[in-house]
């Protein structure tokens, strides 16, 4: 069976804080104890690029180091930054292929919540391009109908 390798979100605690926003990447990646009552974690092996906004937009983008022959992580948030004209938001302090970063400060009359729907959509679209996320008009569930399906 298959499964999602890749995904993209924005999460709203961080308020646009990036060492927040690493802090719950980490915990989005935490191994889960098989016995735990509430599972919390568990994504570490799936990559992510995780956006939260306010007055700034904060982005970490994920890639686990079994994903790296697919894509990795600062090519990723390059090419979103890119895309979207904010070359100059990129933190490159700690960025490599396993964990890029970014805090974008908007330009005067931009807002931190219009660039992050617009940095999700590119994000995704990377992924689209790259044949790393379904498209949405994927459709690979067959239905199945039994005898009781259709009624006499």
């Amino acid at each position: 069976m298959g499964g999602l390798n890749f995904f993209c979100t924005t999460v709203m605690e961080p308020k646009g804080d990036l060492e927040m926003l690493k802090l719950s990447v980490e915990g989005m990646n935490e191994v889960c104890p098989p016995d735990a009552d509430e599972r919390r974690g568990g994504a570490g092996n799936i990559g992510k690029m995780i956006f939260s906004a306010d007055k700034e937009l904060a982005v970490v983008a994920h890639v686990p180091k079994s994903k790296h022959s697919m894509t990795k992580a600062t090519v990723w948030l390059q090419y979103v930054l890119k895309m979207c004209k904010l070359e100059d938001g990129f933190v490159k302090e700690g960025s490599d292929d396993t964990y890029a970063y970014a805090l974008i400060k908007p330009k005067a009359g931009f807002f931190a919540i219009k660039l992050k729907d617009d940095t999700l959509t590119q994000a995704f679209g990377y992924l689209r391009l790259n044949k790393l996320f379904p498209d949405d008009d994927e459709d690979e569930d067959e239905m199945v109908f039994g005898d009781e399906d259709f009624p006499e």
